[in-house]
């Protein structure tokens, strides 16, 4: 995946706006680090200096992050999330996850953290992959109400900010769209705008994806939120929220009719869509695939 492959071996000086903001101890829930590099997502704890954060320096000191957003729920952002994390691991990465807030998590069945975690090849607390989850399948701070609690909205930031130094790049995956609440105070690009990190957006292909892909878009410029992909998933909501083993289901019989439609009917959408997106990178994931493949270039 070029745009991943890019973005980790773009050298945070060579980049053209840096930004830092204190938080203190990196360590320590609801405490503090740095973050530095808005347009690279490099979080660096206190004291590193952008230079000694550079890519290839695998060390306590630096980790590159990046913010995984739907247009959507239910579009695919843990199977793509995944995805991320493998082609990061295959790369010689260590790789962290983070699932700020989770709803619809039931107990003995794996959820978006477990895949999110497995996906990293290491054992990393459950806890930390994913701080605060909610049982019911609603926004997180209904959920939340439903059980009698509330969303921590410093865990949701500190929560990332303890993977400091711990991991190369941590890929951190939203809950349902880019303006879905996470809590009463704070929206997914709310947190996303926070931790200063680009943001890999997700799309599934079904009608009205323009028009969500290009809010979306809108909404992220307006934040100045940098985009390092668009990824369209074309795989049925089932395998692409990773309730199958990843095998699409529901198609037709005659499956090869079925997928020749589908390709032909996301040509034109591309067509009509990729003149509207700019400079912004867009892969495409196939039907019964696992591999991003790029269009438009």
């Amino acid at each position: 995946m070029k745009f991943l492959d890019d973005w980790m071996s773009t050298a945070p000086g060579q980049l053209q706006r840096l930004g830092g903001c204190e938080y203190g101890d990196a360590n320590s829930l609801g405490k503090a680090g740095k973050r530095a590099g808005s347009d690279s997502g490099i979080i660096a704890s206190e004291g590193t200096t952008l230079a000694n954060s550079s890519a290839g320096v695998h060390g306590p000191t630096s980790t590159r992050g990046l913010f995984v957003i739907g247009t959507d729920t239910d579009v695919g952002k843990t199977f793509v999330s995944v995805l991320l994390i493998r082609h990061l691991v295959s790369q010689g990465w260590r790789v962290g996850a983070y699932k700020p807030v989770a709803s619809g998590v039931r107990a003995g069945t794996p959820g978006d953290a477990e895949r999110l975690l497995a996906a990293t090849g290491q054992a990393w607390p459950l806890d930390r992959v994913c701080p605060q989850s909610f049982a019911d399948a609603l926004a997180p701070p209904i959920a939340a109400a439903h059980q009698g609690q509330q969303v921590d909205d410093e865990l949701l930031r500190a929560g990332a900010h303890w993977w400091l130094g711990r991991c190369d790049a941590l890929v951190v995956e939203g809950a349902g769209g880019a303006l879905s609440p996470l809590s009463h105070r704070w929206t997914v690009l709310d947190l996303a705008q926070e931790l200063a990190l680009p943001v890999v957006l997700v799309a599934q292909h079904r009608l009205g994806m323009m028009n969500h892909v290009l809010l979306t878009l809108e909404a992220l410029q307006r934040r100045q939120l940098p985009v390092l992909a668009l990824v369209i998933n074309q795989l049925s909501n089932g395998a692409s929220t990773g309730s199958t083993s990843g095998v699409s289901t529901g198609l037709d019989t005659d499956a090869r009719a079925s997928d020749a439609e589908a390709e032909l009917r996301l040509e034109e959408s591309l067509a009509c869509l990729l003149p509207f997106c700019g400079k912004i990178s867009c892969w495409v994931l196939q039907p019964h695939g696992s591999t991003l493949f790029q269009v438009g270039q």
